[in-house]
């Protein structure tokens, strides 16, 4: 069957139910970029259903940003913190979280103190930054958190062609939270991982997708055993676990198909972040082992994906569900239609799993 092949009904009617009411309309109307986009996207949140019938209670707008950088402090002030202070968004809100204190030192000499709040210093890597940074602020905080090199954020206008946000960005971001964690309940959002509208579609998914580490947004929830990323294994597609494991814990994550950042291409990247291609390509390939052994229920080998050489890419099985889990995301239950279904544990073969559900 073709990529257009027919659809049941319920299909449809699924389709329809997903469609954008960010920015409405069916899925190749056109905006036009003369006018006031967020009104369009404001429209679904701030409809009556959303407001009385939502899932929290929580009524807070303040919104956070946590910026994790290492070694590009002319990137990041050229970049993302010029961005967030043209976009209007309130810079004291701003934090910027840095490898040690020489790299403070360096970033607090090199930034103009009008493009952020405060530097903090966080982990050695990415993966200890994103563990850090989730656990720095009070519970209940919403916060949006993104790469150091984002250009803009971009809503798609139709298969073709998007449009770059260039002012009210926390007025998305407080619409974004409206939807994600009062309307759907989900404590985390994200975007489309390429800004590329071809792909992009106007949706909102809730089921299990990859949530791109370079802009998402959490709400806040203290120290959590269940979302701690593995550290000790994995310096990249950290991303991908904590996709995972927000998915596992609550049974849905938000993404929004229609948005997505412009971001610098790997070619063009300074030195800092993962290092040079070389050690992007090694750290690539050793999290995707790493991954693909912790979660083969969960990742599969991307054969469509070229990476670099010797490298390895991965994807999430989006049709794969998460099963009660028995303390440890690594052990999954076997699926079958029972909650008394045993565990995978070594030892014993008989264990029930703790929180179990039907698979």
């Amino acid at each position: 069957m073709g990529r257009r092949g027919k659809r049941s009904r319920s299909d449809e009617i699924q389709k329809e139910n997903e469609k954008v009411l960010l920015v409405g309309g069916n899925e190749e109307e056109d905006i036009n970029e003369e006018e006031d986009i967020l009104p369009k996207i404001e429209m679904y949140a701030n409809a009556g259903y959303c407001i009385t019938n939502t899932t929290t209670t929580d009524t807070s707008n303040d919104i956070f940003i946590a910026i994790p950088s290492y070694k590009r402090q002319s990137t990041i002030s050229q970049k993302t913190l010029k961005y967030l202070y043209n976009a209007g968004f309130p810079m004291e809100r701003v934090t910027i979280f840095v490898a040690n204190e020489e790299e403070r030192f360096i970033y607090y000499l090199s930034i103009s103190t009008h493009l952020y709040g405060r530097i903090l210093i966080g982990g050695q890597n990415i993966t200890q930054q994103r563990n850090l940074i989730a656990i720095a602020y009070p519970p209940g905080t919403k916060l949006v958190v993104i790469d150091d090199d984002i250009d803009s954020v971009s809503i798609m206008i139709n298969s073709r062609s998007l449009y770059r946000l260039q002012e009210n960005l926390e007025r998305l971001f407080v619409t974004l939270f409206k939807i994600a964690y009062n309307y759907y309940g989900s404590y985390i959002w994200g975007v489309y991982p390429v800004a590329n509208a071809y792909f992009m579609n106007k949706s909102v998914s809730t089921t299990l997708k990859f949530l791109t580490g370079r802009m998402y947004g959490i709400v806040c929830r203290g120290f959590d055993p269940d979302l701690v990323l593995s550290e000790k294994y994995i310096s990249c597609k950290e991303d991908f676990e904590q996709s995972l494991l927000y998915f596992i814990k609550d049974k849905k994550i938000c993404r929004f198909n229609y948005l997505c950042c412009n971001t610098l291409p790997v070619g063009e990247r300074s030195f800092g972040g993962l290092g040079d291609i070389a050690t992007r390509a090694r750290l690539h390939k050793q999290a995707s082992d790493f991954l693909l052994a912790k979660y083969p229920q969960f990742f599969k080998i991307n054969p469509s994906k070229r990476g670099r050489p010797g490298e390895v890419e991965v994807k999430l099985d989006e049709n794969a569900e998460p099963c009660a889990k028995t303390g440890s995301s690594v052990e999954p239950c076997v699926k079958a239609g029972s909650a008394a279904e045993p565990c995978v544990k070594a030892g014993s073969a008989t264990e029930p799993c703790a929180k179990a559900v039907v698979c």
